[in-house]
């Protein structure tokens, strides 16, 4: 073998030749590519997935606390009513009448109190529900609502509330309204109008609460309220829709949510879309 034949066998033996090397090179850069479409597509799923669990979840709280105030109110307590909101009368605090503080010539009412749960305030539109006992029999008792007038501490007074043998937080507090039959031991309840509905922050819309004042938010976000974001129904006792507050018996809730972001569907073109899902569930009125 000659000495020229020698040398280009070892070349074929030792290395590649350039179409070996551009098809080494052609088939590596399709696996990183699959391996590359792979880790995105697994992202994409577990952000969507992700997503979908946050909204299914917003909508069921949303729903609960909606449903748990609805269930706690009686017929006589919705202040007004929308189709994308409304405004009821919400529990705030309890407490028991402890003293009763002489007034003369006055249109108000003074009370010493023992604070049970939650807090009263003299804020716009308080109230209370306080028992009221009648002159001999049970059917003359009755529940009166009083206007909250002013409200302080009144844990410096002499002698404090106290039940059992124990202090308690007391608080003096002035009412108006007729307090005829209101004596020590009372129960009371106060209670301050709430209303329910959407807002916009940000660019999304919330579902919010507010007591005269700003909003507050409370989870989200939601479709638009002309796209059916938050939508109630009224129903009286017959089952017969109505837009009377006081013949309400039970509210139909419905939620539409919407994911955070948005995202690619499985085996659609074009580019992704916020993802929408609704709720829908019935309260009775406790009556």
């Amino acid at each position: 073998m000659s000495r020229r034949r020698r040398f280009r066998h070892a070349v074929r033996i030792g290395g590649f030749t350039l179409v070996e090397l551009l098809v080494v090179i052609v088939v590596g850069s399709l696996v990183v590519e699959s391996v590359f479409r792979l880790v995105i597509s697994q992202q994409r799923s577990y952000v969507q997935q992700r997503e979908i669990v946050d909204l299914r979840q917003n909508l069921r709280s949303a729903a609960l606390m909606l449903a748990s105030e609805l269930r706690g109110i009686g017929t006589d307590d919705l202040i007004s009513i929308a189709r994308d909101s409304l405004t009821l009368r919400s529990i705030v605090g309890s407490a028991l009448v402890c003293r009763h503080i002489p007034v003369g010539g006055s249109s108000t009412a003074e009370y010493v109190l023992s604070l049970d749960a939650g807090e009263l305030l003299a804020a716009a539109g308080d109230s209370v529900l306080v028992f009221a006992a009648g002159a001999a029999w049970l059917e003359d008792d009755e529940w009166k609502v009083l206007r909250t007038e002013s409200v302080a501490a009144a844990d410096t007074l002499t002698p404090r509330c106290s039940w059992g043998g124990r202090p308690r937080k007391s608080l003096e507090i002035e009412f108006s309204g007729d307090t005829a039959g209101v004596a020590v031991g009372a129960p009371m309840y106060a209670f301050r109008g709430k209303q329910y509905g959407l807002f916009q922050s940000g660019g999304r819309w919330l579902l919010g609460q507010r007591s005269g004042g700003s909003w507050e938010e409370l989870t989200g976000p939601f479709a638009s309220p002309k796209a059916g974001g938050l939508v109630f129904r009224y129903f009286d006792s017959s089952g017969a829709a109505t837009s009377n507050p006081g013949n309400v018996a039970s509210v139909e809730i419905t939620l539409t949510g919407e994911t955070n972001r948005a995202l690619w569907k499985d085996g659609a073109g074009g580019s992704p879309r916020v993802h929408t899902e609704t709720y829908r569930t019935r309260v009775a009125l406790r009556g």
